[in-house]
């Protein structure tokens, strides 16, 4: 079972400095492409009261690949070119942990009901595909008390959910999770096959 690690990178612009992090993001996306265990990148730009703010949600195949990358010298190098014309915060999370607000702004994290909109079908077609796998597998599970039957239907579900579902919808869908403190852009780097 894979869990999509993310690298969750907000940086608040210095006012007129715009210019500078477009051409830092090429930078970035340009050796991401030569990264080991890179899975893709999203760019999210988000006007903030106190200045603009730009998050980077960058998804690795692995912890060790995501470590890899965050004691690289590039990225401190390119964290270095940054800093000269924006405020950095720096956060890692595994799978669904990124349901979270974002760094380094004032902006609130998804509204619940778009987690709601995403969770409610996962959780419906998982439910029923496991419960029938389960009725396939274990002669006679239709006749075990349901308190007793749910047991392992919760916990295989769970476990997809967390690891498999949720981690894909967040990774697919994190444009229009975050579109109400995106209202600008939303840019995504996908890595380059060989």
């Amino acid at each position: 079972m894979s869990v999509v690690h993310t690298a969750v990178v907000a940086r608040k612009i210095k006012r007129g400095r715009e210019r500078d992090y477009e051409q830092w993001l090429m930078k970035v996306a340009s050796a991401l492409h030569s990264t080991a265990g890179y899975d893709g990148m999203t760019a999210i730009s988000s006007p903030d009261p106190a200045g603009s703010v730009r998050t980077l949600l960058i998804r690795f195949v692995s912890a060790t690949a995501l470590a890899d990358w965050e004691n690289s010298d590039i990225r401190h190098a390119l964290a270095a070119d940054g800093n000269q014309f924006s405020t950095y915060y720096y956060q890692t999370a595994p799978g669904v942990e990124t349901f979270f607000a974002l760094p380094g702004s004032s902006l609130p994290a998804p509204p619940r009901w778009k987690m709601c909109v995403l969770t409610i079908p996962a959780v419906y077609v998982l439910v029923n595909v496991v419960l029938a796998v389960l009725a396939r597998l274990i002669p006679g599970l239709a006749e075990w008390p349901v308190q007793l039957r749910m047991v392992p239907v919760t916990l295989i579900m769970t476990v997809l959910l967390t690891y498999v579902f949720l981690p894909g919808l967040s990774k697919l869908f994190a444009p229009w999770l975050f579109a109400h403190a995106t209202p600008s852009t939303s840019q995504t780097f996908q890595p380059q096959k060989s």
